[in-house]
């Protein structure tokens, strides 16, 4: 769970803002209000606006892959009408508009695509949270909506060839509801809750078939089992594949923690009961005609037209236990703990695509043959049989085992904190590509993974002007049982799990006395990543890297400017990796760059 907080009007008022210029052509903007409207009612509000120009340029037509601009406003409300009870509501609207994505053809080391390529996101949310506390209990209500329309529209095959395009459409509409009342008696503190979600969404995925994807995805299997001299061809420039999807999910949970504490010692036990049920509704649909030839004189046309609909659901349950011990010393902590995770199955959206695909081939061949009176209907419960096996996925649950503890010595100049972990995993959900000339995606589950590894991070401030930090994770992921499609992935490492992460930095802060100038900063910092593992058969890996980093910070009386730069060393490397149609991709992390970052801070007096 990821708890956002704002800054409360209630106790800051005043105007804060952030201007950024980077290389790159790399702009931000952020200006926000805080005021009171009275002593127990305030309010602020925030605007936000940057732009990208991009790092990568598309070879094709010379535009930058990567360009992007965003925009955001944010409106949060305080009210405290007494003391004991306290009133917040936050409403949010963005909006994002992405050029197409940077991804470099392997075989050519080279962005070059020619269908057109864009993300468009529109958002809409507000939290209301209540908060009531008495001498016994506290109340908390939080409630919440959320409303996203983005469309994501690209040239799914990456290629300068016509192969595919993919537009997705999605309007989501959710609700959420979270109840909790706590309470603390002498050394006996508790938590209860029940929380209630209601999604909502429909989608648009065509798929567009160019005439290089007719020919060699569709046609080309067809005309390799024909006599010689025959070939079938299409009537048409393309063939559009059309899904619609309606997907209404709703869950619900309650749940209970208690804690103890004794002498040195504290425990608790938390208990959770999770429910929650999905649907899919969808139409797959296509209207299309072929003719066969015999040489270069047409023999008959045949149409072929689809439209298969259906409504499916899933439904979980779980009880989900927890269990940690703490033993506290001054200025210092060791605890262990043990729960149960889980992740709710699903639906294959993306599967779709190439069901339909299946299903022209199916009816194209059938009809050819003359094979009527009754085989589009079977062909039709073929697909419905098939879409039924193959398009869920089923729920994740794990085991997390974890002990770890923090110290502070030397009065706080030295700060530590470790942590162990091992996470047994049956069922994890998986995204593969698969192979071959299939296109999309689809979501498995593994048998059983393994995930076993650690974490340290030491601070160290020999005194106030200098600060050292370290932090370092390790991480053996490990598929333990995993077969599919005939292939054995047993030991092999998961997928886009780092197996090492390693920050360092040190800062020396030099005070200045001067109306001007309070202060500078100089920082310098490295942080590396790897390896990186980007397929299960562990084909592809991404190398350990390193990324170098410089700041310095002229802190101001009513604010800071900071002079950075990031990877100094410009260093290359991949941040994702990928197969369609037996062609690789990847992404490159952004190279050598820097600027400018200004904040100031008027605080009202």
């Amino acid at each position: 769970l990821i708890n956002v907080t704002t800054l409360s009007p209630l106790h800051y008022q005043g105007v804060r803002a952030m201007a950024e210029g980077a290389t790159h052509d790399n702009y931000r903007l952020g200006l926000s209000y805080y005021g009171l409207l009275d002593s127990r009612l305030g309010m602020s509000v925030s605007a936000y606006g940057s732009f990208r120009g991009g790092y990568f340029r598309n070879n094709y037509n010379g535009d930058k892959a990567d360009r992007e601009r965003l925009g955001s406003l944010r409106w949060k409300t305080a009210w405290r009408p007494v003391d004991n009870l306290l009133v917040e509501n936050v409403a949010s609207y963005g909006h994002t508009r992405q050029n197409g994505y940077p991804y470099f053809f392997e075989d050519t080391d080279e962005i070059n695509y020619n269908d057109t390529c864009f993300y468009k996101r529109t958002t809409f949310t507000d939290g209301l949270t209540v908060n009531w506390s008495t001498p016994y209990f506290t109340l908390a209500s939080i409630t919440g909506f959320q409303y996203v329309n983005d469309n994501l529209t690209l040239d799914q095959d990456f290629l300068p060839e016509s192969y595919f395009t993919l537009t997705q459409k999605q309007h989501d509409r959710s609700v959420t509801q979270d109840i909790v009342l706590r309470g603390t008696k002498g050394g006996y503190s508790w938590l209860a809750g029940v929380f209630g979600f209601y999604k909502y969404a429909n989608m648009n995925a065509p798929v567009n078939f160019g005439k290089d994807g007719i020919d060699n995805l569709i046609l080309g299997n067809v005309n390799n089992m024909l006599p010689a001299g025959m070939a079938l061809r299409w009537d048409q420039d393309n063939l559009f594949l059309g899904s619609e999807f309606t997907m209404p999910v709703k869950g619900v949970a309650v749940y209970h923690q208690s804690s103890y504490d004794w002498r040195n010692f504290s425990f608790a036990l938390g208990l959770r009961l999770d429910y929650e049920h999905t649907a899919l509704r969808y139409r797959s649909h296509s209207s299309s005609s072929c003719t066969m030839y015999r040489g270069e004189r047409p023999l008959g046309s045949v149409s072929v037209d689809i439209d298969d609909s259906d409504r499916l659901s899933q439904h979980f349950s779980q009880l989900l236990p927890k269990f940690s011990v703490t033993y506290n010393l001054p200025h210092s902590a060791i605890f262990a703990s043990v729960s149960k995770g889980y992740k709710a199955g699903g639906f294959n959206t993306q599967m779709f695509s190439e069901f339909l695909q299946q299903r022209l081939k199916q009816e194209m061949m059938g009809n050819m043959g003359g094979g009527q009176g009754g085989r589009p209907q079977t062909v039709a419960e073929e697909s419905s049989d098939l879409v039924a096996r193959l398009v869920n996925y089923h729920p994740e649950v794990s085991w997390n085992y974890e002990i770890g503890g923090h110290f502070s010595v030397d009065h706080g100049r030295v700060y530590s904190s470790f942590a162990l972990f091992m996470i047994d995993c049956r069922d994890q959900q998986l995204t593969m590509f698969p192979e071959g000339t299939t296109t999309g995606r689809i979501m498995i589950n593994a048998e059983r993974t393994r995930s076993t590894g650690g974490e340290f991070t030491l601070g160290y401030s020999p005194t106030p002007r200098w600060a050292f930090n370290l932090a370092y994770g390790y991480t053996h992921a490990v598929f333990r049982r995993f077969s599919y499609n005939g292939s054995e992935y047993k030991g092999n490492h998961v997928p886009y799990a780092p197996s090492n992460t390693l920050y360092l930095s040190a800062t020396y802060r030099q005070p200045i006395k001067s109306t001007l100038l309070k202060s500078i900063g100089f920082t310098a910092d490295m942080r590396g990543t790897g390896e990186i593992y980007w397929d299960e058969a562990n084909e592809y890996r991404q190398p350990f890297y390193a990324e170098m980093g410089a700041n310095i910070r002229f802190e101001l009386p009513c604010g800071s400017l900071d002079i950075w730069g990031k990877n100094l060393t410009d260093t290359r490397f991949s941040t994702f990796r990928y197969e369609s149609m037996s062609n690789s991709f990847f992404q490159r992390g952004l190279p050598v760059r820097g600027g400018l970052t200004l904040r100031l801070d008027f605080m009202s007096l």
